[in-house]
């Protein structure tokens, strides 16, 4: 299933832009089928940045992610909304991404992120498969509302048409959208959704970056033109 939505996502989609591909992703210790994420700023392809991020430990990583939703910040704020000590940022991480040109000082405590880093890379869109199970979809969906832009669950297309008249108003109230899947691979959209605002911006920018530190080495994440 999934391989037919990857072939159709930016028809059913309505993407006209670049988009960089994941599949089974782990988000927050859980496996999510398909994630995909738009490229609105091609410099953050630039390999240069992307060499830089894949130096990046996994609290480097966070740190960054929260710095880039603020764009200007003070070295207390980063340390209150982390529970760290002002020396801990400093040392551990300002020093770091200043050397790494990811960071600009504005002022002897205030400090800001680089443009390319300040806005965000894409929109998120995941999407959970499942052939019938569709409440098990659709509590998994609901739970990647916590970081996506959208959420989507994808179904068989045969079995969804015969429960259509009962699941569609459950995807519809919980704003999730439905995709199905029929036996030849064609996708037709049954449920619409409408951009998640309600996110952690911060778990949403964690998941750009890792995006971006994968792209050079297509682990996991490809980019599709």
């Amino acid at each position: 299933m999934v391989p037919h939505i990857i072939d159709g996502i930016k028809k059913t989609f309505n993407i006209n832009k670049k988009i960089a591909v994941a599949e089974e992703l782990t988000v927050s210790s859980r496996i999510i089928d398909l994630v995909f994420l738009t490229i609105e700023n091609e410099d953050l392809l630039d390999k240069e940045i992307i060499n830089k991020l894949k130096r990046l430990n996994s609290s480097e990583q966070y740190i960054l992610s929260l710095m880039s939703e603020y764009g200007n910040f003070s070295i207390q704020k980063i340390a209150s909304d982390t529970f760290s000590n002002y020396h801990e940022i400093k040392n551990n991480y300002i020093k770091t991404f200043l050397k790494l040109n990811f960071i600009e000082q504005l002022s002897r405590y205030r400090f800001k992120i680089i443009e390319p880093l300040k806005d965000s890379i894409g929109e998120l869109y995941a999407v959970e498969a499942k052939l019938s199970r569709w409440k098990e979809a659709l509590a998994q969906a609901e739970d990647t509302k916590k970081f996506a832009d959208y959420s989507y669950v994808a179904m068989d297309a045969e079995f969804a048409n015969e429960k259509k008249n009962a699941i569609i108003s459950h995807f519809t109230e919980k704003n999730i959208g439905l995709v199905l899947v029929d036996k030849d691979g064609s996708l037709s959209t049954a449920v619409n959704t409408k951009k998640i605002n309600s996110k952690n911006k911060t778990e949403s920018r964690l998941q750009q970056l890792k995006a971006l530190q994968d792209l050079n080495t297509n682990e996991k994440w490809k980019v599709l033109i």
